[in-house]
């Protein structure tokens, strides 16, 4: 929020009542608006999309299949085990990068109060 004091404290300097909700309604409208919008669509959307895991997936497909062709079934499960207990973390440290990305954006607790707020008025 403090990025956009600045350039919100030049633009109200010396108005008006009116001049200045003029200025601060447009500049909210403007600015802070379609920020949270972005914000809103980058929370909801997964953070690696589908894909990347489906060519995840394909990528570990010919490694089963020959650990199955060399050792059987036990070769074949122990690779998939360990092939997508890799692909987890792969998840886990990409659901996390995105939550410490959105708690860098100022915007972020905005967003926050205004589903707590929704929760609150819907109980």
């Amino acid at each position: 929020m403090l990025r956009y004091a600045a350039d919100l404290n030049g633009k109200i300097g010396g108005l008006s009542q009116e001049d200045f909700e003029h200025k601060t309604r447009f500049f909210i409208e403007t600015q802070i608006v379609p920020a949270m919008d972005d914000l809103r669509i980058t929370m909801n959307d997964p953070a690696r999309p589908w894909h990347k895991r489906a060519i995840d997936v394909a990528k570990v497909i010919p490694s089963i299949a020959g650990a199955y062709f060399t050792g059987g079934t036990s070769a074949a499960l122990i690779k998939a085990l360990t092939a997508y207990a890799s692909q987890f973390f792969v998840e886990v440290a990409a659901h996390g990068d995105r939550q410490e990305a959105l708690k860098r954006s100022g915007l972020y607790y905005l967003l926050q109060l205004r589903k707590f707020h929704d929760d609150k008025s819907h109980q």
